[in-house]
């Protein structure tokens, strides 16, 4: 990891690390999330994404962006910016990525699945094997 990259998940004195947790609509793919955020110990928040309707099923492509989450039924992403996000799949992976520009790079990012893009962007990936990531200190 570079230099510019390498940094502690660090909170303010005497505060816990901000966590968020990024979902979307499969509930079995939530649900791992959530045990794993559990399993930290750590107090963490949930916020739920809703898709627009055109990207419910067909698959947007992966751009750091929001354009696929319908904002006005989402959880709001708004600053404070948390300092980790744990997320899977596709769409809440580009609402993750979204975040952590407009936090300058300081919001860590845990992905649970494959990337299909901007694997140098996410801080950890955690995958089955059968996927066959390369062998990366990150995954």
């Amino acid at each position: 990891m570079s230099a510019s990259r390498r940094h502690a998940l660090t909170a303010p004195a005497g505060n816990p690390p901000r966590i968020w947790l990024l979902l979307g609509d499969k509930v079995g793919d939530n649900r791992q999330v959530e045990r794993i955020a559990e399993a930290l110990g750590e107090p963490f928040q949930i916020h739920r994404l809703v898709f627009e309707p055109r990207w419910r099923q067909g698959k947007p492509p992966f751009l750091p962006a929001l354009y696929h989450v319908d904002q006005g039924a989402s959880d709001a992403l708004a600053p404070p910016w948390p300092d980790l996000i744990l997320t899977i799949g596709r769409r809440p992976a580009m609402a993750a990525l979204w975040i952590r520009r407009r936090s300058r790079n300081r919001t860590r990012l845990v992905l649970f699945g494959r990337p299909k893009r901007y694997f140098s962007d996410f801080d950890l990936i955690v995958t089955p094997v059968q996927y066959r990531m390369p062998e990366h200190a990150r995954v």
